[in-house]
């Protein structure tokens, strides 16, 4: 009997394959092409991979929020077995066109209907998407207008549409990255788009955000709206254990002023500030409260002249105010009319390992850039290791204002 089935020409050897064989299978498979292929082959070695094509290929998922594509993420909302794969939803478009095929009405002001049915089928599929906590919004192409067109979306909608659901429907939010950044320019969103509720009056909204571990704000904050949004998201991630701000020159000073009296997560352990001009008293302050920082990134940064410290004095709290710093970047700090702040012409790339301050045993990796004053190239530096008071005294040690 079992040899009639096996020389049956219509029988498939896959069908009597163990699922543990399928997983080490498709686990040499570091292409998702492969896996797409693989699961071709024939119809029961498509059902008994699902979970590995769920695990493989659906973690992250794409959308445009075009007809086409919310009818895709419609179908994968509803299929059991594959939608608890969802971690991540990005709504992203490479050519920067959103909502494609779709008639979305506006009121006159220019902000969305939020009642119209292509929302309300978002609302729907993210409640399928019960295992979905990461979020992202990102454009991928300059829209510095953000102008809309009739049938079509711009990113600040998206950003409006995003939030509303979450303060009316609570779903769960462990990551939300608003990733705006072309290149080396930072699109801004629109607040006339905007039509939010008083977020922090919303209970669903606060719940939603309570266990946010992860938050990235790299938009231009050009208005005072959006430094709101982002000082209410940080105050309401009580979980919140890494935050990245890129400010892009505008109100970063402000947005540092408020940041040294909101609440700040005590599971924070690592912080990016990037591109703004800051006050340095507010910047230590809040470096001070957050003494378990891990790893921090400072780039691009300019200390106002009202400040009645300097780099050197921030640099130097380091050492005592974040005891277990194990990760640091610096680059491009500058110091109020102050043109750059170097490293002096005798501490050569990358020699911190020889400076005296550093001693014997120390170990792992400092790069500092280009010393030079007279090339106009600011200072960077790059350490990882367990001796980062040697490392931090070593670049303070070199450090000059010119």
């Amino acid at each position: 009997m079992v040899f009639k089935i096996f020389n049956n020409p219509h029988f498939s050897p896959f069908s009597v394959l163990p699922v543990e064989v399928a997983k080490l299978i498709t686990g040499y498979l570091g292409d998702k092409r492969d896996v797409y292929s693989l699961r071709l082959t024939c119809r029961d070695f498509y059902f008994i991979t699902v979970d590995q094509f769920g695990h493989a290929c659906l973690e992250t998922v794409k959308t445009d929020l075009s007809k086409e594509s919310l009818f895709r993420l419609a179908h994968l909302a509803q299929h059991h077995g594959l939608r608890g794969h969802v971690k991540r939803l990005s709504f992203t478009s490479p050519n920067g066109i959103f909502g494609g095929n779709l008639q979305w009405l506006r009121y006159p002001e220019g902000h969305l209907v939020l009642g119209q049915d292509a929302i309300q089928l978002l609302v729907d599929i993210m409640g399928c998407l019960h295992s979905c906590t990461s979020f992202q919004i990102k454009l991928d192409t300059m829209d510095e207008q953000d102008v809309y067109r009739d049938g079509f979306l711009t990113h600040s909608d998206i950003v409006n549409i995003f939030f509303n659901i979450i303060a009316y429907t609570g779903h769960p939010v462990k990551s939300l990255a608003l990733d705006f950044h072309d290149g080396n320019v930072c699109n801004s969103i629109n607040t006339r788009r905007l039509n939010l509720p008083a977020l922090h009056k919303q209970r669903d909204f606060v719940s939603a955000l309570a266990h946010m571990e992860e938050l990235t704000l790299n938009c231009t904050m050009d208005s005072r709206v959006i430094v709101r949004l982002g000082l209410t998201l940080i105050q309401h991630a009580l979980s919140l254990q890494k935050l990245r701000i890129h400010f892009d020159l505008f109100f970063g000073k402000e947005f540092m002023r408020y940041l040294t009296s909101i609440y700040i997560s005590g599971q924070l352990h690592e912080l990016s500030l990037e591109r703004s001009v800051v006050s340095g008293d507010n910047l230590l302050a809040v470096l001070c409260r957050v003494p378990q920082l891990r790893v921090l990134s400072l780039k691009q940064l300019r200390l106002s002249e009202d400040s009645s410290i300097g780099w050197h004095t921030v640099l130097q709290a380091l050492l005592t105010r974040l005891p277990y710093l194990d990760c640091i970047e610096l680059g491009s700090l500058l110091q109020g009319c102050a043109p750059e702040t170097y490293s002096p012409k005798e501490a050569s790339f990358p020699r911190v390992f020889g400076h005296p301050s550093a001693g014997a045993g120390f170990s792992g990796k400092v790069y500092l850039g280009t010393l030079d004053p007279d090339s106009a190239a600011p200072m960077e530096m790059h350490y990882s290791g367990p001796c980062m008071d040697r490392a931090l005294q070593a670049t303070i040690d070199m450090v000059t204002i010119f």
